[in-house]
């Protein structure tokens, strides 16, 4: 075996900063992945911790979220459940500690004793509540403005912690977050998330990548990711119907028929073939021709595969992909998605 240093090789400075970068993050990977220790434990210990002492000081959380980022740099733990983790310390830290520390009192007390007044207006005890969603209308408008307040605080709470990419996807909306903390929160206690919801972040996911990729001109990244954004929506309709897909395949000709019964193991040129003997890849009248959706599926996949130089010198040796041909795929992939999506 020989060892080089390959910090000691000639190379220009970039070259040498690039591989300085590569190096210092592989030395992670390394040493997450030599380690025998259970580091989910360690985190299991931490969260234990926090609880016998009854709330979560500022000091525990910034540990926490240390050993979380620690467990997700080393491999140990997957993006989704990171979320969950960090969000979870935060948002208790935020709800529980500091409101019972009164640290916002000055913003929700003038709010609390309202609140109370209309509890004891309808002969409500101090302890007494009406269930989410309930209540007079004015005690309603209270709730969302104390709501408010507190969302307020922990959008805050997560840039005070290192955190305001959580903080920015807590604000843009409650879908996305909350379905990261679900798929986070199944794996925290070893359950998996369903396919079907794994795979509508997957192919959210690919969709945004493919639009960055787009707007910085990386046009062959931008066509790979809209074939998997493809692939994920077929895939999608085949989990979702699976009796349909499995009678779909029985009138496929014997060449055509996929190796495996399970979808997930099925490529994009067989999720299309099953797709359209399922008839969900209708032909569609347009303003001048009739549109085969198989048909275009199978060119969106053909270009895809530009990716690979072997094909791409095959079947399209003179030239490279350029913004025409992402435009075109693009309205490929939108009118099969809003057609198998109807």
């Amino acid at each position: 075996m020989i060892i080089m240093n390959i910090r000691k090789q000639p190379a220009n400075g970039k070259w040498n900063s690039q591989i300085e970068r590569a190096l210092e993050r592989l030395d992670l990977l390394a040493i997450g992945l030599s380690e025998t220790e259970d580091y989910t434990d360690q985190a299991n210990q931490l969260k234990r911790t926090g609880e016998e002492f009854g709330k979560f000081s500022d000091e525990y959380v910034r540990g926490f979220i240390s050993l979380t980022q620690s467990l997700y740099t080393a491999g140990r733990m997957s993006y989704d459940m990171a979320y969950f983790m960090i969000s979870w310390s935060v948002e208790t830290l935020i709800r529980d500690t500091r409101c019972l520390e009164g640290v916002y009192d000055t913003e929700l007390s003038p709010i609390n004793e309202r609140l109370e007044r209309i509890r004891g207006k309808y002969g409500l005890s101090e302890d007494e509540h009406w269930p989410q969603g309930e209540g007079p209308p004015e005690y309603q408008v209270l709730i969302n403005q104390y709501d408010a307040i507190l969302d307020k605080k922990l959008i805050e709470a997560f840039v005070e912690f290192g955190m305001p990419e959580i903080g920015t996807e807590f604000e843009a909306g409650p879908e996305k977050h909350n379905r990261i903390l679900e798929n986070g929160l199944h794996a925290y206690f070893g359950e998996e998330a369903s396919n079907i919801d794994t795979l509508q972040i997957l192919i959210e996911t690919y969709e945004q990548d493919a639009e960055v990729s787009f707007e910085s001109g990386a046009f062959y990244a931008a066509c790979a990711l809209l074939g998997a954004a493809l692939e994920g929506c077929l895939l999608d309709k085949c989990l979702r119907e699976p009796k349909e897909a499995s009678s779909a395949i029985s009138k496929l000709v014997s060449k055509d028929k996929p190796a495996s019964s399970n979808p997930l193991h099925w490529s994009l040129s067989i999720l299309l073939r099953v797709c359209d003997a399922a008839g969900w890849l209708p032909i569609l009248e347009g303003n001048e021709v009739f549109h085969q959706l198989s048909g275009w599926g199978h060119y969106l996949n053909r270009m895809r595969n530009k990716l690979h130089p072997g094909n791409h010198l095959r079947f399209l040796p003179s030239r490279q992909l350029e913004e025409s041909d992402y435009s075109d795929l693009l309205s490929i992939y939108l009118l099969i998605k809003n057609t198998i999506s109807t």
